[in-house]
């Protein structure tokens, strides 16, 4: 490649580049302009530090707690309807904030425990210093989580899941 040639590419990079901002810069404005008009009349609703997903499993449903990242928690405990509050153990990497085992964040529930209905459970966390966070309210609901996932199923296979013929 002579000197001529290299010029040219980067002449011809540095206008595609330039015609991609432009594309691209009105329409990345628009977006945010209305997003804080929106949030100008919104009311923020309260976070919790803690947040709830369940999957079913063989063993029974899955629940994963999603808390705050480099929180420095040194356990968590949780109570599942009535049943007796109990921690969730420690996994075998280190926590960075604490030096100590990382804190599981999540549980498998025997399947006995999980009835039809809405389910209470509490969740609790212990900071480095021995002060406890909780304890906070979750809902978990075995129907609202069946319906959620054939829901996505439905929309990941789309049509190739359903057949309607004429007879």
């Amino acid at each position: 490649m002579n000197d001529l040639s290299i010029r040219r590419s980067f002449s011809l990079w540095v206008g595609s580049v330039a015609a991609l901002f432009l594309f691209v810069s009105p329409l990345a404005a628009a977006p945010a302009s209305r997003k804080a008009e929106a949030c100008e009349c919104s009311v923020p609703r309260p976070v919790l530090p803690v947040s709830l997903t369940a999957d079913r499993s063989n063993q029974g449903w899955m629940l994963s707690f999603s808390l705050a990242p480099y929180s420095g928690f040194t356990d968590v405990l949780v109570r599942f309807d009535e049943q007796p509050e109990e921690s969730l153990g420690h996994e075998t990497s280190l926590d960075v904030m604490t030096g100590k085992p990382q804190v599981r964040t999540w549980m498998v529930l025997p399947a006995d425990w999980v009835t039809p209905g809405e389910h209470a459970v509490g969740v609790r966390m212990v900071r480095r210093d021995g002060t406890v966070d909780g304890p906070h309210k979750l809902r978990f609901s075995p129907g609202d989580e069946a319906l959620a996932e054939a829901k996505s199923l439905l929309a990941t296979l789309g049509d190739s899941m359903i057949e309607f013929a004429e007879h």
